[in-house]
Parts: C-alpha cells; structure tokens; sequence
C-alpha cells in the first residue's frame, strides 16, 4: 500500500495526475483493509493533497480530516503535520481564520 501511495506522488511530480489519483486510490483501498497505521494515515494525506492541488475542496477536507484523526490517534506528528497543511490550505477559501489556523497548526 505505501508503494502504491509513493507511485502517486512520483505520477504527480512526472505531471500525470490521472495516473497519480489511480495509484492514490489503490494505496487507500488495500491499506483500509488492513489494521489502522500511518501508511493509511499517509495515504489519506496524500489523496488529500492531490485533491487539495487540483482545486477540489471537498474531498481535501474530507480525506484530510481523515488523515489529521488518524495521525492524532497514532500521534504521528509527521502525518499530521502534512495533512494540516492540506486542509488550511484549501480550507482557507471557505473560512479564512480556520484555513490560517489550520496551516498555522501544520508548523507545529
């Protein structure tokens, strides 16, 4: 499942975002079958952040908040961390003082 997930983000950063939501999608469906860890908090994260740079607010605040409440119960500050990001950054555009916090929280 985390294969899956950093094929994603290499399909990204090589600008094949249908390939890297493909890949994205795979790592969560195999790693929800599994017990809860951070590759699936990671995976969350990532699908959010892929959402989150294709300007789709919903499914980032939806996956992000995924990912932040997995992180938190793991207490992976690293996942955290990312996830956070995401969400203020998109949802900055639906309430700016929860977006700045958020991202304001992403830093530690």
């Amino acid at each position: 499942g985390d294969g899956l997930r950093c094929l994603s983000r290499f399909a990204y950063l090589l600008g094949d975002r249908e390939t890297a939501d493909r890949f994205g999608a795979q790592a969560v469906e195999l790693l929800e079958t599994a017990p809860d860890g951070p590759e699936l908090a990671m995976a969350y994260s990532n699908l959010s952040q892929l959402a989150m740079l294709a300007e789709r607010l919903e499914d980032t605040l939806m996956l992000g908040g995924k990912a932040v409440e997995l992180a938190e119960r793991l207490n992976r500050p690293d996942i955290l961390c990312h996830a956070l990001n995401n969400v203020g950054a998109a949802g900055q555009w639906l309430d700016f003082t929860k977006g700045r916090r958020d991202l304001a929280r992403s830093l530690g």
